[in-house]
């Protein structure tokens, strides 16, 4: 066996593989040490004390090219226990920022936005059907500006209703 130092005691080259020590590894998969401890004890393969061939390594987690028969490498059954651990322990965090979310008052149930929205939109439905019986009185023999005005009033006053702030309204940035 030929070792050719290839970068400062962290990388050689041993028969035609790249062998990488402990930092190096762990980096280039992502994790950390214990991690990469972990898989030692669990069967990944090491040439050595803190030396990993990658790989060696990347098939022993499935992630290997494919083999002669261009079929796509097996992944074997530890690396896809370690695979389905990592999946749990993810989607667990997801649902866990979510349960905070809500909790900090930051997430709001679709239903309720929908029911208050939708109870507004009738409210402006209402008051644009009512318009025209409650402002004709008003501008029965009036000028062309007192119906502008009257006009006027009743949009401004129907838009504000629909625009108020509620549980359920963006709030506006600071200004």
């Amino acid at each position: 066996m030929v070792a050719k130092n290839t970068k400062k005691e962290n990388t050689q080259k041993v028969d035609g593989t790249f062998v990488h020590g402990t930092s190096d590894t762990c980096i280039f998969f992502g994790v950390s040490r214990e991690t990469l401890s972990g898989w030692a004890k669990k069967g990944a393969p090491k040439e050595g004390r803190g030396s990993w061939d990658i790989k060696k390594l990347n098939e022993w987690l499935g992630k290997g090219a494919s083999n002669g028969n261009s079929e796509q490498k097996t992944i074997s059954d530890e690396a896809r226990k370690l695979k389905a651990d990592a999946d749990y322990r993810e989607t667990k965090s997801e649902k866990e920022k979510i349960a905070l979310d809500k909790i900090q008052g930051e997430l709001i149930h679709i239903d309720d936005v929908q029911a208050e929205w939708a109870s507004r939109i009738l409210e402006l439905k209402s008051g644009l059907r009512q318009l025209e019986k409650k402002i004709a009185p008003q501008i029965a023999n009036q000028s062309i500006r007192e119906v502008e005005r009257v006009l006027r009033d009743e949009v401004y006053y129907l838009l504000e209703s629909y625009s108020r702030d509620g549980a359920y309204t963006p709030r506006k940035g600071k200004t």
